[in-house]
């Protein structure tokens, strides 16, 4: 039994040694201050990560706000020109009025065309004038005896360039007759006369 028990305590003092002895190897083959083995965790690759304030992330699409143009002041329309007499236009002005004037008559334009009208009018005729004071009366005059053939004829193939100032005013014609003369009334350039 002496035997035994002296086996028994070589036995336990043997793996006192082995196991003294193994954890002994672990530390030094992990470093003293290694955990132990199962907490030891493998080391992953290392990934380049960008940090948040490197990451753009896309910011949703911000509701437009509603735009309100706020529409421009319309602009205050030149001062008109105002002429003294006849001999104040200058030969450019007269000629544009003219070109205006040949427009209307070949577009037979009877709203226009009284507008550009200074009353009273005088209006001549093959065989009698007469003084119309008022736009609703020369409309009445019809617009197949306002914009007669030759008158038409006459308006529209005239010359617009070099046309010279008179007392009454800017005489347009191809040939002399019929015509119409425009001049200043008002400080304004209007039609003052047709002859037919």
């Amino acid at each position: 039994m002496k035997k035994g028990i002296i086996w028994l305590l070589l036995v336990a003092i043997l793996l006192a040694v082995m196991t003294g002895c193994g954890g002994q190897r672990q530390t030094e083959e992990t470093g003293a201050d290694a955990p132990p083995e199962e907490s030891i965790q493998p080391e992953e690759p290392a990934v380049e990560t960008e940090s948040p304030a490197q990451i753009e992330t896309p910011e949703p699409p911000a509701e437009s706000p509603e735009v309100t143009v706020e529409p421009k002041p319309e602009p205050e329309p030149p001062a008109g020109v105002t002429y003294a007499d006849n001999f104040s236009v200058s030969s450019e002005a007269a000629s544009s009025y003219a070109q205006q004037i040949q427009q209307v008559v070949k577009d037979k334009d009877l709203e226009t065309f009284t507008e550009m009208i200074a009353f009273p009018i005088y209006v001549m005729g093959a065989d009698n004038g007469q003084s119309i004071s008022s736009a609703s009366d020369f409309k009445a005059l019809g617009e197949e005896n306002i914009f007669t053939d030759a008158f038409v004829t006459e308006i529209v193939s005239a010359n617009t360039d070099g046309l010279n100032p008179s007392q009454a005013g800017f005489v347009l014609s191809a040939t002399g007759r019929p015509n119409l003369v425009f001049g200043v009334a008002n400080g304004e350039l209007h039609i003052v006369s047709l002859n037919y």
